[in-house]
């Protein structure tokens, strides 16, 4: 074998290891450098595109820096990282991502390598989150809708939110529908969807970051459902966020802080984080529309973003609370503060993480409760 041959085949065999490392470290900048070592041995075997393969190797050299430096940058939540011998335990579905059946351990350190979390998921044949004390027989049904919050990112089965609550009803059913980076577009979807949504409540608990997922920005939300606003308000399902032949390669996206800079910034006019916010509102619309044609009343947990999430929007943290108010449902501020900048570091999981601890869920828990107990009564 020649040389080049063999340097080829070695910079391939380097590439496949960077790249394996990257995805299981979450870290684009060295998935980028696998890419940079498979081009530089295909140049290598092709000279004839060796000047264009080497411009693409400066420009992954070039982007993978720019990873590395904001990777830097003073609390940014990418210095934070899970366990490398932690597999993923969701795969892909009609909702974008649901939790494969088991139990799963997830581990997650700041940047110094202190332990954030380390906690144990138990996830039920239907894909959903398990939670304990559930009773065997029962009249009455609260479905729990939500994102990462709702499931209970960081916290063992029966420190989560609906767990908490669970324990305050015992005699009623609480099923937990969910799940790391849903929104309201996945809560309407699950809804409509076949899966078993019977019961008296629907609980959905929200923020204003929804409405950037339901607009499909976060690569994240790639292969989850979308909605569009017609002309006279009214929502139809179109498809998948991004295309479903794009899930694969939005996975590999969501990892890249630069990826995530440049196509916030070109959806940062006014008026399309306005229209993110009407389409979010009107999916909470729609929720509570088919919620009461089953007879089901809904109520909503909020929990106030910080103020300068709103700094190129007309909206506002009250403004929210207010046109879901004005849907006539009863909402909860579960915030813990005036402001989400004022929340009592120990009910979040971190500095580096703002989910819930388990002592903030054990707050949150009563006043759900009180609020449900008084709803199903009303049945």
């Amino acid at each position: 074998m020649k040389t080049t041959a063999k340097w080829a085949l070695a910079l391939l065999v380097l590439a496949g290891g960077s790249f394996y490392a990257g995805y299981e470290w979450r870290n684009f900048a060295v998935m980028l450098g696998a890419l940079a070592f498979f081009l530089t041995a295909v140049s290598l075997l092709v000279k004839p595109a060796r000047t264009a393969l080497t411009v693409l190797v400066s420009v992954c050299v070039a982007l993978g820096l720019a990873e590395l430096g904001l990777d830097m940058l003073p609390f940014n939540a990418r210095s934070v990282h899970f366990s490398p011998s932690d597999k993923p335990y969701w795969s892909r579905s009609d909702l974008g991502a649901t939790p494969i059946p088991g139990r799963h351990t997830t581990r997650k350190f700041d940047p110094d390598g202190k332990v954030i979390y380390d906690a144990t998921y138990t996830i039920g044949d239907d894909g959903f989150r398990v939670t304990p004390g559930q009773p065997a027989t029962f009249s009455q049904r609260v479905n729990f809708l939500g994102d990462s919050v709702t499931f209970g990112e960081g916290l063992n089965d029966d420190q989560t939110l609906v767990a908490q609550v669970q324990r305050l009803l015992p005699g009623v059913m609480l099923k937990n529908f969910g799940m790391h980076g849903y929104g309201m577009h996945q809560a309407l979807a699950i809804l409509q969807s076949p899966r078993d949504t019977s019961g008296q409540v629907n609980f959905v608990l929200t923020f204003p970051g929804h409405a950037e997922r339901s607009a499909c920005l976060p690569a994240f939300s790639m292969g989850s459902p979308r909605y569009v606003m017609q002309a006279d308000g009214k929502l139809q399902r179109s498809g998948v966020c991004g295309g479903i032949s794009y899930y694969p390669l939005a996975r590999v996206l969501s990892l890249s802080k630069v990826y995530g800079l440049v196509k916030t910034a070109l959806h940062g006019n006014k008026r399309q984080i306005d229209d993110d916010f009407k389409l979010y509102l009107a999916l909470l619309r729609d929720i509570v529309k088919l919620s009461a044609s089953r007879n089901q009343t809904v109520v909503v947990g909020f929990l106030r973003d910080q103020d300068d999430y709103f700094a190129s929007s007309s909206y506002s943290n009250q403004q929210i609370v207010d046109a879901i108010k004005a849907l006539n449902v009863q909402v909860i501020d579960l915030t813990l503060a005036d402001k989400s900048e004022n929340v009592d570091p120990k009910y979040v999981l971190s500095r580096y993480d703002p989910h819930p601890s388990a002592a903030g869920d054990a707050l949150r828990g009563p006043m759900v409760a009180d609020v449900l107990r008084k709803a199903l009564a009303s049945k």
